[in-house]
């Protein structure tokens, strides 16, 4: 959806691509610690209030918890899993799921 987002395929830049790219990676790396937590841990399982304190560990993990800190991470993950509950609900509305709406 991102990439649709985008302009038409002849006007995309390559720092957009990457742009996309990077936060994909990024929500990635989120699942990948998730899942020592939760081993069958998804994008959409995580998108629950009930994981809301292993986001919050994941976010520490990719930020604080290294030799040199990224404080930004924690910030760029809330973003990014804002956007995606977005796209999740909008989508929940046009199939008119009830349970995926909450």
């Amino acid at each position: 959806m991102r990439m649709d987002g985008l302009r038409e395929k002849d006007y995309r830049k390559t720092d957009d691509i990457y742009r996309v790219s990077q936060a994909v990676r990024t929500l990635a790396r989120v699942v990948q610690l998730a899942r020592k937590t939760i081993p069958d841990a998804s994008l959409t399982s995580l998108l629950k209030p009930c994981c809301f304190d292993v986001i919050v560990d994941v976010a520490k993990k990719m930020s604080t918890d290294k030799d040199q800190p990224a404080l930004n991470v924690g910030k760029t993950i809330g973003c990014l899993l804002t956007n995606v509950s977005k796209s999740k609900y909008c989508a929940a509305l046009r199939t008119s799921d009830l349970e995926a709406q909450q």
